[in-house]
């Protein structure tokens, strides 16, 4: 459920992977259907608070993944200057 406070879900493929989206629903009325999101992109859409949302999809790595690795940090960065990107636009 979206809090008080949300009004845009914001998806984005910010790793080496491929985002597929079977569907995408709000209050059960699907509002995107097979979306591919490649390293970059992203797919935004208004939401009220209360608001319903359901994913389903998958996602696939570009490249192998090396388990060994401390993602966590990386994952950090990688949202960060998302996030950072984003504001100055």
């Amino acid at each position: 459920m979206v809090p008080v406070g949300v009004f845009e879900i914001v998806i984005a493929e910010l790793e080496d992977e491929v985002t597929e989206l079977v569907a995408v629903r709000i209050n059960r009325e699907e509002v995107a259907s097979n979306v591919r999101l490649d390293k970059g992109d992203d797919l935004r859409f208004s939401v009220r608070p209360g608001d319903v949302i359901e994913l389903r999809g998958q996602y696939q790595p570009s490249c192998p993944v090396d388990h060994n690795l401390p993602i966590g940090r990386v994952r950090n960065e990688l949202v960060y200057n998302y996030l950072a990107r984003s504001a100055t636009a």
